[in-house]
């Protein structure tokens, strides 16, 4: 039998993390105990949740500290209760991670990363973020923390609809109640190792890695380079041909580039058996595998930018989080393609790699070429 995780909390301000992790080692759903809790803050609730339930606190204030010294006191804590995990919940601050805790340390974010991350990016402001763009969904992501805002590696999202009516608060309470599931379920996988001062090799994993998993994590890097590859993209220039020294080329324009990769979001989500955001009408035809790259000066050829790249994000948004619930069992099922896909991509977890991975990068490969011949600088 596992023994139980042993947890140090980092928290900020009210503590609901902390009382859901309690309730659940509370009702038997995590095999875990809280050995200290660590706030920033003095009179905050999350400090009262953890005296009353007899967990050991120490209130650390930065006071004016550097970085390094005041995580070194943070680190220094939660080094003398030995725990396999140290986890953020509601912590609103950047702290350098010690070597001894490298890869031990997650943290709880509102918003499916890497979407509406970074900082600035908590609480309510990320909720209203997320209905000003004009999500039709979001969720929650928890995820290892490095030495950047929101920028470790994912390990547990769990979805939730935005639904057209939503405020602020409806929204925040619909992805609270999926963070009360994914951050037990995030710790319960967790592996844990016999010694925090003895940290496993360089490259071990941390996390039993599902299927699933690993597939998003290469579309989430397709992702985010997507979006780095738009950066400057002006939208007159969108849906044109690159020109170089007074001559075209006719070469694949991000309109096209993106608006085909659009297609393939809602496919990875419909073969996982869920129900994907509805693309516009005209995307199949004129960004199908067998659609041609047009030049469109006059901008009534293809959708706007912000549709194109809308339906893009989405599609890939929806499909990290299909990908990240889907059991190692139904990616093992038949590709349902025929012909020469099915003979190179025999199993959905085949396929969708193809999709997530290379397919992307061929494709957004394209894309940086174009930037290049326009003469931007390198993404």
């Amino acid at each position: 039998m596992t023994a139980p995780r042993r947890l140090a909390v980092l928290l900020s301000g009210s503590g609901r993390t902390l009382e859901n992790l309690l309730d659940a080692i509370a009702a038997g759903r995590l095999a875990a105990t809280v050995v200290l809790v660590v706030s920033s803050r003095p009179d905050v609730r999350g400090v009262a949740i953890a005296r009353r339930a007899g967990v050991a606190v120490e209130v650390l204030p930065r006071d004016g500290r550097s970085t390094a010294d005041w995580s070194a006191r943070i680190f220094a804590a939660c080094r003398a209760t030995a725990p396999d995990l140290v986890v953020m919940a509601g912590f609103l601050h950047l702290v350098a991670i010690p070597t001894d805790f490298a890869g031990r340390v997650i943290n709880i974010h509102p918003s499916l990363l890497p979407a509406f991350g970074g900082k600035g990016f908590h609480g309510d402001h990320v909720h209203r973020a997320v209905i000003d763009r004009g999500c039709t969904v979001s969720g929650c992501t928890v995820h290892l923390v490095d030495d950047e805002y929101d920028h470790g590696r994912i390990l547990v999202q769990r979805t939730v609809p935005v639904l057209p009516d939503d405020s602020i608060q409806s929204l925040a309470a619909r992805v609270f109640a999926a963070e009360c599931a994914a951050l037990p379920e995030a710790i319960s996988r967790f592996r844990v190792f016999p010694s925090p001062q003895s940290p496993p090799p360089q490259g071990t994993p941390f996390m039993a890695r599902s299927i699933g998993n690993s597939i998003a994590d290469s579309l989430a890097l397709s992702l985010d380079y997507a979006n780095r590859l738009l950066k400057e993209v002006p939208s007159d220039r969108f849906a044109r041909f690159a020109t170089v020294g007074g001559s075209t080329v006719e070469s694949n324009h991000p309109a096209f580039v993106l608006g085909h990769l659009a297609l393939y979001g809602p496919r990875i989500v419909s073969q996982l058996g869920g129900t994907p955001t509805p693309l516009p009408a005209a995307f199949e035809k004129a960004f199908s595998k067998d659609a041609a790259c047009t030049d469109d000066p006059t901008g009534t050829i293809y959708p706007a930018m912000s549709e194109v790249v809308k339906a893009f994000r989405t599609g890939c948004e929806e499909a990290i989080a299909a990908l990240r619930s889907a059991s190692d069992d139904t990616l093992q099922k038949p590709n349902p393609a025929e012909g020469r896909m099915l003979e190179l991509f025999p199993t959905l977890a085949s396929v969708q790699t193809f999709y997530a991975g290379g397919h992307m990068m061929m494709h957004l490969g394209q894309l940086s070429a174009w930037r290049r011949i326009e003469g931007m600088k390198p993404a």
